[in-house]
């Protein structure tokens, strides 16, 4: 698995209603998805806070000093997202504005 960077999130984050998908491939194996948090966490200079194992899912939640974010990656779904922990009515603008913010803009949102 490769270095993930600010680069390649940038070109992969898409917006689908109140959660942000990451479009990059799944991370193989337990130790490949705690480093692939990990350096989510560096690239977004979020603190990691905490993590639960599923049969076929991972979660993790991160503090960025303004928001809760749960990263979620499901191999059954082949999908990894982002969604606000309590984010409110405006969840989803919160996070995407965020997501803008740290990653950088990308060109349209898919919503």
């Amino acid at each position: 698995m490769q270095q993930l960077t600010s680069e390649a999130l940038r070109l992969a984050y898409r917006r689908e209603d109140d959660v942000v998908r990451i479009l990059l491939p799944l991370p193989h194996t337990p130790a490949a998805t705690l480093r692939w948090v990990s350096q989510f966490a560096t690239v977004t200079n979020a603190t990691l806070q905490s993590e639960e194992w599923g049969a076929d899912r991972f979660q993790s939640t991160l503090f960025t000093g303004e928001l809760q974010i749960l990263i979620n990656i499901e191999w059954l779904c082949d999908a990894i997202w982002l969604e606000l922990i309590a984010g409110g009515d405006n969840a989803g603008d919160k996070l995407w504005d965020w997501c803008q913010k740290t990653l950088g803009t990308v060109e349209k949102p898919a919503i």
